[in-house]
């Protein structure tokens, strides 16, 4: 610059450059609401940026990251069919806190021996709220293996009538106790070849959930 008196006038300018200033943060919401973020509201879990203007005229940048939590959603799985005087192992396969009813037990599975068919319910809760499930477990009514045969005794070769008298049972396996015969129909007719006291065993089963008993007679 030039002054009045055509002499230079010289004007020294110290310039200090300030960067933004980043803040960087977290924050989680549940999956059924939203949060403001990034200039929009936000249910996806990401990273989301804003910008806000400091005192000293420069800019804040907020960085914030979203995580999204999960309602629970109870569910129980586990054998539901089991034979009288068997155990089952009932699970809940949601995250979070247990409560099991009948028996208010609060770990995430639980052993149940019921004597009759049950319903159980379990309650999963998180920070975001709770969800029940229910789980009926059906005791078999019980199998009974029980058989006649028809003669029980005589002179080889001797036939013999076997008529299946069980109940509960809808498959049959029939070992005739000579090392060579056996059957899976309901009623046999076996013939014994050869002289002999000869242990014939039923068992009887209920394919569904695998209950089965056994009767011995001796020919």
């Amino acid at each position: 610059l030039t002054s009045a008196k055509g002499c230079d006038s010289i004007i020294a300018t110290s310039l200090t450059l300030d960067s933004a200033y980043y803040i960087t943060t977290s924050t989680s919401i549940c999956s059924d609401t939203s949060i403001f973020l990034g200039g929009a509201w936000q249910n996806t879990a990401g990273v989301y940026y804003d910008t806000f203007p400091s005192s000293n005229g420069c800019d804040s940048v907020v960085v914030t990251t979203l995580t999204i939590n999960l309602l629970p959603v109870a569910n129980i799985t586990g054998i539901t069919t089991i034979c009288s005087g068997s155990a089952t192992v009932l699970t809940a396969d949601s995250a979070g806190s247990y409560l099991w009813s009948p028996g208010g037990e609060f770990t995430q599975s639980i052993t149940v021996n019921p004597l009759t068919n049950t319903t159980y319910s379990v309650t999963v809760t998180n920070s975001c709220g709770s969800s029940m499930s229910f789980a009926s477990v059906v005791v078999s009514s019980g199998i009974s293996a029980i058989f006649d045969a028809d003669p029980a005794s005589g002179p080889a070769p001797l036939e013999v009538e076997f008529t299946d008298q069980s109940t509960g049972a809808n498959s049959w396996e029939w070992d005739f106790g000579d090392s060579q015969g056996s059957s899976t129909e309901q009623n046999q007719t076996y013939t014994f070849d050869n002289s002999g006291q000869y242990e014939v065993i039923l068992t009887a089963i209920d394919s569904v959930p695998g209950c089965s008993d056994t009767s011995y007679t001796n020919i």
